[in-house]
């Protein structure tokens, strides 16, 4: 059986230097008359507003930094005419490779054109995965029938749903902040904290994992039975536990147990932007027969995978175990070669429960 395979494309046309790897970005696409309509990465909700977003959405990009997120990309999808929905993949499809890897998001947005077009962005850049939102006061039979309408999507093994939205302290009056942003920011505050992004930021662990900073509250609450039924769906609920609000599922919308934790996906992000990263300082190097730099190539990898190992990032009882890279000429034939192409096969182990996950790395080192 094929074990489930991401692909990377680094081409030689790109701009040479090293691409950002930080996991913790938020890619931020929202509508209105007003904000860039080219990317622009912001740090604080002022500057957000300095760029011309809303002072509603710059709270929410605040909030998500609050729980974590160190930076933040922000684009504006136009509407063409008002009969129609906001372009949300023209303005997707302008956030390419070298803003790196990250959350991709369309705050509060729990449309039908919304949620596909972060999926097919997700399915078309391994260095993301997407984070949807559910409808402020969905039921908990709403967020399951959405949650079952999704799975079968491309793009849906990398993303998950989340539900319902948090309340936060506002000017006068409470406000209520989307869960993607938190969840965003949970995920952030957790890479910071371990290391590496395999892990999941739910409930306590000994760290405040999952707690929902500044939270009063949750924009709708489910039965324990209700949450469990959720969670079996592939959402991701926030919920008051023992009075403090928290995360309490990180899983993804796909089907393939292999895929299930959305971690797993958040890892498979962070390792093709590092190795993308890498083979960088490779680009316009020949590729010559006697298999130097091809040795170089999976050199290079693999000390990067065995930082990961070291740090607990991967499993196994041994580095062998954990991983694998494979670059010479079993992968790396005479028409590849020909092509000026370099491909790297890379199979980590990112869950004790299941199989490998192969990332295959092609470099165009000839334009």
């Amino acid at each position: 059986m094929v074990r489930p395979q991401v692909r990377v494309l680094i081409s030689g046309d790109l701009p040479v230097g090293s691409l950002p790897t930080e996991t913790g970005t938020l890619f931020f696409v929202h509508a209105g008359t007003t904000g860039p309509t080219t990317p622009t990465r912001v740090t604080s909700a002022a500057q957000a507003e300095t760029a011309g977003i809303s002072a509603a959405l710059a709270a929410w990009i605040g909030d998500a930094i609050a729980q974590g997120v160190a930076s933040v990309v922000i684009v504006r999808a136009t509407t063409p005419n008002e009969e129609s929905d906001p372009d949300w993949a023209g303005a997707l499809d302008q956030l390419t490779p070298s803003w790196g890897p990250g959350q991709v998001t369309i705050p509060g947005e729990a449309t039908t054109t919304a949620h596909s077009a972060i999926l097919a962005h997700v399915a078309a850049n391994p260095q993301r995965i997407g984070l949807l939102d559910g409808p402020e006061n969905a039921t908990a039979t709403d967020l399951t029938q959405l949650a079952a309408a999704l799975a079968a999507e491309a793009g849906a093994e990398r993303s998950g749903l989340v539900a319902p939205w948090a309340t936060v302290p506002g000017v006068g009056a409470e406000r209520a902040v989307p869960g993607s942003l938190i969840v965003a920011g949970l995920a952030a505050r957790g890479d910071a904290a371990v290391g590496h992004s395999n892990q999941a930021p739910i409930f306590d662990q000994n760290r405040a994992a999952g707690t929902v900073r500044n939270a009063l509250g949750v924009s709708a609450t489910f039965s324990d039975s209700e949450s469990d039924d959720l969670y079996d769906a592939g959402v991701n609920v926030i919920r008051e536990v023992g009075g403090v609000v928290t995360l309490t599922g990180f899983r993804s919308l796909g089907g393939d147990d292999v895929w299930r934790q959305l971690n797993i996906g958040r890892l498979t992000m962070e390792i093709s932007a590092q190795v993308g990263s890498l083979m960088y300082q490779f680009l316009g190097a020949p590729i010559d027969g006697q298999g130097i730099l091809l040795s170089q190539v999976g050199g290079v990898v693999t000390g990067y995978l065995l930082e990961l190992y070291n740090a607990g990032a991967v499993f196994g009882e041994t580095p062998e175990e954990a991983f694998t890279v494979v670059c010479d000429f079993t992968n790396n034939t005479p028409e590849t070669i020909a092509a000026g192409e370099v491909h790297a096969d890379v199979a980590v182990t990112a869950s004790t429960a299941a199989e490998q996950i192969v990332i295959n790395v092609v470099t165009s080192l000839a334009s």
